[in-house]
């Protein structure tokens, strides 16, 4: 009986445990976003690779230069229909970029993106809204 109370509590320590560490990952995310948002800056980068999940959750890599460094990035691609995806390789789009941390960025793919930014939505990329939900 006191084994049961032991792996119980375990349990219930391991469960606390899981749920803090979710917490902290948001945490880090939200505050990497503000600090881009806050300290951003732009510049160009390439569309290497989309990736989609099986549940048609999409992805890009990209690469961009910041001072004469390169680095790669990834970055979530909402609402854009999975089996279009390697229409985005190759393109060159805008990248915000934390001033601070020049690692930590995304890429600026779709027609919310961009809204969400405040930049236009440039009329050769037209062709893409026919692929976003």
């Amino acid at each position: 009986m006191v084994l049961k109370g032991v792996g119980a509590a375990f349990s219930a320590l391991g469960s606390i445990a899981v749920v803090g560490g979710l917490l902290i990952l948001i945490f880090i995310d939200v505050y990497k976003t503000r600090a881009i948002i806050r300290y951003g800056k732009f510049t160009s980068g390439i569309v290497v690779k989309f990736y989609s999940d099986y549940r048609g959750n999409g992805s890009v890599e990209y690469t961009y230069e910041v001072k004469g460094t390169k680095y790669v990035g990834t970055s979530t691609v909402n609402n854009f229909r999975p089996n279009k995806g390697h229409l985005l390789e190759g393109l060159v789009l805008p990248v915000k970029y934390d001033i601070h941390e020049v690692q930590n960025a995304y890429m600026i793919v779709t027609p919310g993106d961009f809204k969400i930014n405040h930049i236009s939505f440039p009329d050769s990329l037209n062709w893409m809204r026919q692929y976003v939900n």
